[in-house]
């Protein structure tokens, strides 16, 4: 594997969206550090949850070699019936066959997240481009202008350091990196929660199709086929808040529930039973820095409906092919336009490659030529917003970075200016003689306590900003006239 911290991603959480992620970068030569806190021991060892792929995300899996080996484990579900509970009548039916033009998955394929994972992290560990990092806690992260560096607790229980150019949460609901970033998570929590009761016995033989949604004004549920060995059934029930899980999850509770649902005099062999809450919850952004959300840590929902692990996945895919393409400087973040003193030359500035670009220009004619680094590699976080002085000088805000910097014709530094904040964005000469800096600055992404963050600065400078031409904007039409 590649070693250059700049060409890896590191990813938190080796769930369907940290390896899915993993496996789709790794597919585009990207490094991939993968870090999960389960062992070989005891990955397997989790809850059964969600397991409705759409055929949306079929085709992801597809993508990235997973469907194949998780087809044989599921079951192929065309079919999602709607029922009235109380009528026991079946009121509508919903066939994805009828999608067979649309897409190569016209079904939804029941198989557990249990049974994706440990599929994907096979691929994973077979990938020479993913370094799998099992029983390994993440314990935190530091994030610069250039890259990021995780910290974490190895099997040993020895404290670590991994770098790299971008890190992503794939951790759930409770991610320390949003914490970390102090990311508000908005939303709120449903008071009720929800019984889920898997049972070894065939419902087909009573109408029911591989994935059902029953209404009842009383107690709605739901009821999904999952493959075998045994074969099972989930079925969901409303529970009230207050309810002591002791008391719903005792063996002659649950088979009372069940048989109000379907009786069928007989005890129903239960295989297995969870109590769960149901979040709606999305985080206030997905990204600060070089630090990104994914899946549950950037939004929460109701599980019903297979959109909490579906939107996940492709949370990963989407994200995959745009770090994909940052990685390969194919895009960047577009930041300062500044013109010298004649108007023959102007400044671009990516903030993504570190680099301020020099063009000259033919006001005639419009053509752009030239293209050349004008300063670069400056350690000092990433170039903004900047101006250009009468004299002909840049200077360029410092985002992470601290300062603004005055930069000569010839790229050369000639002053660096010390702000009282990390991450300054732009700038611009007034006053009457123009010889006021006006400087602003960012609260997002402010470090912890920079509580002056957010403020507009003002230096005064022995050099003068340039006149600037004044202009006009239109609004409903074309400009008028002049006469």
């Amino acid at each position: 594997m590649d070693s250059n911290p700049s060409n890896r991603v590191i990813v938190v959480g080796a769930g369907p969206v940290g390896l899915c992620l993993s496996l789709a970068l790794a597919q585009a030569d990207v490094q991939v550090c993968l870090i999960e806190a389960l062992g070989e021991d005891n990955f397997l060892e989790q809850v059964p949850r969600a397991g409705t792929n759409h055929p949306a995300t079929l085709e992801l899996l597809e993508r990235i070699g997973l469907y194949d080996k998780l087809e044989p484990r599921g079951i192929i579900a065309p079919l999602v019936h709607y029922w009235d509970r109380r009528e026991n009548r079946l009121i509508a039916e919903f066939d994805h066959g009828l999608l067979k033009d649309d897409t190569r998955f016209p079904y939804v394929l029941q198989c557990e997240r249990i049974k994706i994972v440990e599929e994907a992290l096979r691929l994973a560990k077979a990938h020479p481009n993913i370094e799998v990092r099992l029983s390994t806690a993440f314990t935190g992260f530091t994030q610069g202008s250039d890259g990021v560096t995780a910290w974490a607790t190895n099997e040993a229980g020895e404290s670590e350091s991994i770098s790299g150019a971008y890190l992503v949460s794939a951790e759930g609901a409770r991610s320390i990196v949003r914490k970390d970033l102090d990311i508000e998570f908005e939303g709120f929590t449903y008071p009720d929660r929800t019984l889920n009761i898997e049972v070894a016995y065939d419902f087909r033989r009573h109408g029911y199709t591989e994935r059902n949604y029953i209404s009842d004004p009383d107690e709605w549920s739901n009821l999904f086929h999952w493959k075998g060995p045994p074969d099972r059934w989930r079925i969901h029930f409303p529970v009230e808040s207050d309810a002591q899980e002791a008391a719903l999850t005792r063996p002659d509770a649950m088979q009372a529930r069940l048989q109000r649902f379907l009786p069928t005099g007989k005890a129903f062999d239960i295989v297995g039973s969870n109590l769960y809450v149901v979040h709606q919850r999305v985080a206030k952004k997905f990204r600060a820095g070089r630090a990104i959300l994914a899946g549950d840590c950037a939004h929460v929902n109701s599980p019903i409906g297979a959109m909490g692990m579906n939107s996940g996945i492709h949370d990963a895919f989407n994200l995959a092919e745009k770090l994909t393409k940052i990685l390969r400087r194919e895009v960047g973040i577009s930041n300062t336009l500044a013109w010298s003193p004649d108007r023959r030359r102007f400044y671009f500035g990516d903030s993504l490659a570190n680099v301020i670009w020099a063009y000259d220009y033919d006001a005639a004619t419009g053509a752009i030529s030239n293209e050349a680094p004008f300063f670069q590699d400056f350690d000092r976080g990433v170039p903004d917003g900047s101006t250009v002085d009468a004299e002909g000088f840049l200077w360029n805000c410092r985002y992470y970075g601290g300062c603004v910097v005055r930069v000569a014709p010839d790229g050369k530094i000639d002053r660096v200016i010390e702000m009282p904040v990390r991450n300054i964005t732009t700038c611009t000469f007034g006053g009457s003689d123009r010889k006021t800096l006006y400087i602003t600055t960012a609260s997002a992404d402010a470090a912890p306590g920079d509580r002056l963050a957010g403020g507009l600065y003002a230096i005064q400078c022995e050099v003068a900003g340039q006149a600037e031409k004044p202009f006009r904007v239109f609004r409903g039409g074309s400009a008028p006239s002049r006469s």
